[in-house]
């Protein structure tokens, strides 16, 4: 994920991201991973417009499709005894120019729960172990926080 695009992503203006999912246990998460990643990338990306946009249309823009393929819940206990546990998210990407579709860039994103900062989903603290575990929230933003920064990094 660290390599640099060939192209800089700083002559496009806008983002458009399509999420979707591998199979009912990854669907749970798409609306709160939709919800973590776009407030992210609005705030964090350099885009000036970031939104939902269904792959495959044209697009003024670049096109980022993304495939939820994995989720580890992890295990609490595990954690308590520091023996590992630590909950997994797993992403594949695939970034295209919005009108031709060339592609620009394909990666793997594996957030895990070991991260120290704090975010919220839906305004519940991830840190506070709400509607989903801490450890899958935490899980979710760092893969957000990789994706976001990987953007940033290539503007």
């Amino acid at each position: 994920m660290n390599k640099p695009l060939e192209r800089k992503l700083a002559s496009y203006h806008s983002l458009g991201i399509d999420i979707s999912a591998t199979d009912e246990k990854t669907k749970s998460y798409l609306n709160n991973f939709r919800v973590v990643l776009v407030k992210m990338a609005r705030k964090d990306s350099g885009f000036e417009k970031v939104g939902i946009h269904p792959a495959g249309k044209p697009f003024h823009g670049i096109q980022l499709k993304l495939t939820i393929t994995g989720v580890s819940e992890g295990n609490k206990a595990q954690r308590a005894m520091n023996m590992g546990g630590e909950a997994e998210f797993v992403v594949n990407a695939v970034m295209t120019d919005g009108m031709d579709a060339a592609p620009l860039a394909n990666f793997v994103v594996k957030g895990n729960s070991l991260r120290t900062s704090r975010t919220s989903i839906n305004g519940f603290d991830t840190g506070m172990g709400g509607v989903f575990d801490d450890m899958v929230g935490k899980a979710m933003a760092a893969a957000s926080e990789e994706i976001v920064g990987f953007l940033k990094n290539n503007q």
